[in-house]
């Protein structure tokens, strides 16, 4: 309790696990781990061998563990962000060591399969992972590709999240009624929402996806405006 103390002050942490995604469905997978001095973290960020977690502590920098990474067999056992994490905090450095992956609820993957001579050998590695709903975001301008869209979305599905299609810069559009019927075509089951980021339209629908404990991504090509 005193190590938790120090490093609450030092960090300043007021969220729950709730907060940042935690349900029962990882509740469950914890259950499969016995490892009763480490802790629940969210990875927030990757970068190479380097990682940042999110804990009810604050968020640390973070390494993993040399057992994990001796262990893992492809690339998909290495952490990713999203993932939830079982670590052990460093209370002197302020830094976390991660020892175990739980397992994912909905991932974002991409095959990186190689050959070694005639024999190819593959793996995987993911990109993003634990996401509930996914932004699919589209420009209504020159660059729109309705097959772009559907592949996009055959990749959400195939992930596990729910889809939901923003079609943006509704304000270089003069024909989206003619649009809309074409698009719906190639989204059928998926929430289409019109919008202008720059002159902030349509924005207030997608308040009703933003629920507490949910994790949303946005996905789509460059230029369409995701970070608007």
């Amino acid at each position: 309790e005193k190590v938790h103390e120090r490093l609450k002050m030092r960090s300043g942490g007021t969220v729950t696990l709730a907060d940042l995604g935690w349900d029962d469905y990882f509740k469950a997978r914890l259950s499969e781990f016995n490892e009763s001095d480490l802790i629940c973290a969210r990875v927030s960020m990757q970068q190479k061998k380097q990682y940042r977690v999110l804990t009810e502590l604050g968020e640390f920098p973070a390494v993993i563990a040399a057992k994990l990474r001796h262990a893992a067999e492809s690339m998909a056992d290495f952490p990713a962000v999203g993932d939830w994490v079982l670590v052990n905090l460093n209370s002197d450095e302020g830094k976390a060591i991660i020892h175990h992956v739980l397992p994912r609820r909905t991932k974002i993957s991409r095959d990186t399969t190689t050959r070694k001579g005639r024999r190819p050998i593959a793996d995987e590695q993911v990109l993003v992972a634990n996401i509930d709903t996914i932004f699919l975001v589209a420009a209504l301008n020159e660059e729109l590709n309705l097959r772009r869209i559907e592949r996009y979305l055959t990749v959400i599905w195939d992930s596990g999240a729910k889809p939901v299609l923003l079609l943006n810069k509704s304000d270089l559009c003069e024909h989206i009624d003619d649009l809309l019927p074409q698009i719906e075509e190639v989204a059928i089951g998926v929430d289409v929402h019109v919008l202008s980021a720059t002159n902030n339209e349509g924005l207030d629908v997608l308040r009703r996806y933003l629920d507490a404990g949910t994790t949303i991504a946005l996905l789509g090509s460059s230029g369409v405006g995701k970070s608007t």
